[in-house]
């Protein structure tokens, strides 16, 4: 019995408990219930700003092609180096296309994009 109270189980199991009765206060806290409805119109404003943002991008990359949209979206949405981006075209369209090749394809889908966007 001398053991009792020592050692990792007894620790872990304080642990446990002291974590619990923190949780628990936190859970009895009461909200302001209009609080809550304000961060959730700041949230939906947010969305609603950068969906208005977006949409004139989402139409653009919609007016090109297949392989120039995956050029474009590797390259500047999901940041992938030039090499990335001729796997990519080989996985989705069967060949491996260069750098060179890549910068090609770029600049005639950001072409089409600035016609699309009106600039």
């Amino acid at each position: 019995l001398g053991g009792i109270g020592r050692g990792d189980n007894a620790s872990k199991t304080e642990k446990v408990a002291i974590n619990y009765k923190a949780e628990q206060d936190r859970l009895g806290r009461s909200r302001d219930v209009s609080y809550l409805y304000e961060q959730i119109r700041a949230k939906q404003g947010e969305l609603k700003r950068l969906e208005d943002e977006t949409l004139p991008i989402v139409k653009a990359l919609q007016g090109i092609t297949d392989k120039q949209r995956l050029v474009v979206t590797e390259f500047y949405i999901k940041g992938n180096t030039w090499y990335t981006v001729g796997i990519k075209h080989q996985q989705a369209f069967g060949n491996y296309i260069s750098r060179d090749t890549c910068r090609k394809i770029r600049d005639e889908a950001l072409r089409k994009m600035r016609r699309i966007l009106g600039e």
